[in-house]
């Protein structure tokens, strides 16, 4: 760890320097300036060499325009004669750089190879922010121009003004390797040459070893967390970018970049980690936050990955993981975009040059990348979309993170359903539950109540919301017109389709969207009429826009329940805007590439063109009466309740004409609502009834509905 700076250790080698910058001729015009501003003369023991006791006196022999008379060129004599002096004793003392200024600086000029004179540069740019001598003199100089500040630097390094313009040229060490950020819009030498904040305070404390040295700037990654088992949805990415990948680690090829990119809470950064991890590469990650953990702004990002890549330049297997593209590349694609002070901080041309000619391959992580010019998108090497994890992938998740509280499978299955509850939400909560002693018991009340502000927070939209998938629904209980598992084979093998499900309410379309989800290890996205409608002229077709694009981007099954209320029949439109929303629905339909499905209790109401943009359109009737059994028998499983003879009871059940499998759900829940005695009698009676409420009037009345 760095230990404390010592300021009195450089006030010899900050004596030096203020004596020969002020020994040039060229600082003869400014010593007046300096004697009025500062007191650096006086510290020096300027006055006791002089033989003049006049205030006046001196100041006019120090003026800018020269001494006037034959007395005050005396003073300015004896000005000079003092300064070459007392210049001449410092350096015959063998004033040199202390440590631990001194071993930093050889430190890292081995390894980022800096000439004597950029680490000179350096060390006068440590000092000036410590001592307040050296800069007053420094600021009192005032060197305005790179000319006048290169011959100002030299004089006090005793190198050449050409050595110190070649170390602040743009293309030298110093500023290529972004260890300062050399201006020429300002005036002031602290804007001038610019450190990468954190690297003066380093310079100037001990350190132990290289790492804490660099600390500032190089963070070794964690190892992962999760293995690519956690990513089976990106199997064959990741094994395309570790093949590439290692391949560019044993060439040392330059340019390569990755781009990760997709919502936030996916797994980018951790998916990072098992890339470099499985390369055998070490993982530096560029800081966001510097070491009193305060963030640092974008334009210092910057300055540290190009030291970064610096540092490692010369070590193998090694990758940068820079979170955050947002920092290097704006929003609305405005250049320059991040403005610090009274310059940019960004260029084009500076950010194409990086992504050709970075020595160390960067895995770059963003949560959005349409304000990505494709001028920079083009000179990625690899970009991958990190998708939402497939259903099966989050409930393996969850039930790893959540073991220890031992949870009930149906509450796995039901908090794996919400695709925005992400496997970094599920790591911040387990942390929580742990922390307050959490009990089995109470887990589902507090993980819900943890979750439900955690997605408000996030924004994520309560349109997302489901439909409870029934608690022992089986594909079985469905009577429709087509085979569902030849079905879910070509939805799979195509990843793609339209399908209309229409029958009589209750009859299990909602319930077999949510099973062919699961089928495809697909989130399920459910939207209804009040998600979508809006009083503003316009904004409904926005809407419809957005939720096709949602469920695109994220891979999902997308279910619009209550279809007819946007698929009506244009030809009872009686506003132009009612025409317009089918409109729409029907062109986002037919430019859909993923799996869409309507479901209605009213088919004839449909539009005519709407039937002909539907894959399949799949009729759902009342059950047949093995499945009425079947679901009877599961029914009476659930309510715990054991049958003898259940003959007469199959029979009666097998009369009940129209039944649907919501009849039978909606029978258990009020018979443990009511909490009842559950006898088969009484489940049965609660049947005959919703039997009879399907047959109306008009129903004709046999068995128990009668």
């Amino acid at each position: 760890m760095p230990t404390e700076i010592r300021m009195d250790d450089y006030r010899h080698i900050a004596r030096l320097w203020i004596l020969r910058a002020l020994s040039r001729p060229e600082a003869r015009p400014r010593l007046r300036h300096v004697y009025e501003t500062t007191s650096i003369l006086e510290t020096l023991g300027f006055r006791v060499a002089l033989s003049s006791e006049s205030e006046i006196e001196t100041l006019e022999a120090l003026d800018k325009t020269g001494p006037k008379d034959a007395r005050q060129r005396v003073i300015a004599s004896q000005v000079d004669a003092w300064l070459t002096k007392a210049t001449r004793t410092s350096e015959e003392l063998g004033v040199s750089i202390p440590d631990p200024l001194a071993r930093n600086l050889d430190l890292l000029a081995a390894r980022l190879r800096l000439t004597e004179v950029e680490k000179g540069v350096l060390a006068i740019r440590a000092v000036y922010e410590i001592d307040d001598d050296v800069r007053g003199t420094i600021d009192a100089l005032e060197a305005k121009t790179d000319p006048r500040l290169a011959r100002l630097l030299a004089a006090m390094l005793c190198e050449t003004p050409a050595a110190v313009s070649s170390a602040l040229d743009p293309r030298g060490s110093l500023t290529s390797l972004r260890l300062i950020d050399h201006s020429t819009e300002t005036a002031s030498f602290s804007d001038r040459v610019q450190p990468i904040p954190g690297l003066v305070h380093a310079l100037l404390s001990v350190h132990r070893s290289m790492e804490s040295l660099l600390s500032f700037v190089v963070q070794l990654a964690p190892a992962p967390s999760l293995g690519d088992e956690h990513y089976p949805h990106l199997r064959e990415h990741l094994e395309l970018l570790t093949t590439y990948l290692g391949h560019a680690l044993r060439a040392r090829q330059h340019g390569v970049n990755v781009l990760m990119h997709g919502r936030p809470g996916v797994g980018k950064t951790e998916l990072a980690r098992i890339v470099a991890h499985k390369v055998n590469a070490s993982l530096y990650e560029v800081p966001e936050h510097n070491v009193a953990s305060h963030p640092l702004q974008p334009g210092v990002r910057q300055q540290s990955y190009g030291l970064l890549q610096g540092l490692l330049a010369r070590r193998r297997n090694c990758v940068i993981l820079f979170d955050e593209l947002e920092d290097v590349i704006p929003y609305g694609g405005q250049s320059p975009f991040w403005i610090e002070g009274r310059r940019s901080l960004y260029r084009k041309a500076w950010m194409n040059r990086l992504l050709e000619t970075n020595q160390i391959p960067t895995i770059w992580v963003s949560n959005e990348i349409s304000h990505v010019d494709t001028a920079f998108l083009r000179r990625y090497s690899y970009i991958l979309k990190v998708e939402v994890p497939p259903r099966s992938v989050r409930r393996h998740h969850l039930a790893c993170q959540l073991r220890s509280f031992e949870p009930a499978e149906g509450f796995i299955d039901r908090i794996a359903e919400n695709a925005d509850i992400g496997p970094s939400c599920v790591h911040a909560m387990r942390q929580v539950l742990e922390r307050t002693s959490t009990t089995t018991a109470q887990l589902e009340r507090r993980f819900d109540l943890l979750a439900a502000e955690r997605l408000d927070a996030m924004g994520a939209p309560r349109t997302r919301a489901r439909y409870p998938f029934p608690d022992r629904w089986r594909r079985e209980y469905v009577n429709a017109d087509v085979d569902i598992e030849a079905l879910t084979d070509r939805l799979r093998r195509s990843g793609r389709g339209n399908l209309l499900l229409y029958g009589p309410p209750g009859t299990g379309k909602t319930a077999l969207a949510h099973w062919l989800a699961r089928q495809l290890d697909r989130p399920l996205y459910v939207r209804r009429a009040s998600d979508l409608h809006s009083p503003w002229f316009g904004e409904t077709e926005q809407r419809l826009e957005r939720m096709f694009r949602e469920a695109m981007t994220d891979g999902a099954v997308l279910l619009l329940d209550e279809a007819d209320s946007f698929l009506y029949d244009r030809r009872g439109a009686q506003h132009s805007w009612e025409v317009g929303h089918v409109n729409e629905l029907l062109t986002q339909m037919e430019c859909y590439d993923g799996v869409f499905v309507c479901a209605t209790n009213f088919r004839d109401a449909l539009d005519e063109a709407a039937s002909r943009r539907f894959s399949a359109c799949i009729q759902f009737s009342w059950m047949r009466p093995e499945q009425a059994l079947l679901a009877f028998n599961d029914a009476l499983a659930k309510l715990g309740i054991a049958v003898g003879d259940s003959g007469p009871l199959h029979e009666r059940i097998r009369r009940l004409d129209r039944l649907t499998p919501g009849d039978f759900t909606a029978a258990v829940t009020a018979t443990q609502f009511m909490q009842q005695t559950a006898t088969a009698e009484g489940l049965l009676t609660r049947l005959a009834e919703q039997c009879k409420g399907h047959h109306g009037n008009e129903g004709r009345a046999i068995g128990f509905c009668a």
